[in-house]
């Protein structure tokens, strides 16, 4: 983090790190610059540390026989959370850790792309935390978000946007 940011902690959005399609690095350089808090879910692990990105939480359901320990050493302190519920995918259940932190906005990366379910679900979910988080998707061409009851905002004249 460069010495003329100031974050503290639980008052800017945490970052949680998916497993779809990588962000350019630019991008991802501004969100962890900015992220007090990063999440990375099991899936995602083996590709963020090449990118040696300091994690401060690992959480999902350790399947396909994932040995989630060894990344105490290389990660210290790390903070592993086991979320074995099959009932709900891993980034639903970073966002119930987010919420339990009561930290009150995330921003997502990695969310979309590869797989078009997964991509699909990651964007249905944003309805069902709508009322206790503020989230935000981002990738490589969007930033994502469910708008509230009211909203309004500038663009220049050719801008292109998509309500659904």
């Amino acid at each position: 983090m460069s010495s003329h940011h100031i974050v503290r902690d639980d008052q800017e959005p945490a970052l949680i790190i998916a497993n779809g399609a990588a962000c350019n690095s630019e991008l991802l350089g501004q969100l962890l610059e900015w992220s007090p808090l990063v999440i990375v879910l099991d899936s995602a692990i083996e590709r963020v540390l090449e990118l040696g990105i300091k994690v401060d939480v690992l959480l999902g359901d350790f399947d396909r026989d994932f040995d989630a320990e060894k990344y105490k050493e290389a990660q210290y302190p790390i903070e592993i959370i086991h979320t074995p519920d099959q009932n709900k995918t891993d980034l639903e259940k970073a966002y119930d850790y987010v919420i339990k932190r009561n930290i009150p906005a995330v921003n997502v990366i990695w969310a979309t792309g590869k797989r078009p379910d997964h991509t699909l679900n990651n964007f249905s979910t944003l309805v069902n935390y709508s009322t206790k988080l503020k989230i935000v998707i981002l990738d490589d061409y969007s930033k994502s978000y469910l708008l509230p009851n009211k909203f309004s905002k500038w663009f220049t004249k050719k801008s292109i946007v998509s309500l659904f």
